[in-house]
């Protein structure tokens, strides 16, 4: 199975990938003032096409495609 994974230090939340998602799989969670925002991949129901969408129209290449069993938890 594979999975979006968003690296949340290169990422400069221009909310591309939420725009460009077919799915809406991407979420931002409201943040504290003063903390930095943090953007989500959500897909509790197998929803993601792997289409690619996302990881092409990100500008900082914070998007990646991974096995799940390759994916660390923050």
């Amino acid at each position: 199975m594979k999975k979006i994974v968003v690296d949340n230090i290169l990422c400069i939340k221009c909310r591309d990938c939420v725009e460009v998602c077919p799915e809406n799989l991407f979420f931002s969670p409201p943040t504290p003032i003063g903390e930095k925002r943090k953007l989500d991949f959500i897909d509790p129901n197998d929803n993601c096409t792997h289409c690619g969408l996302c990881i092409d129209v990100c500008p900082t290449n914070a998007l990646e495609l991974k096995l799940e069993n390759h994916v660390n938890s923050d």
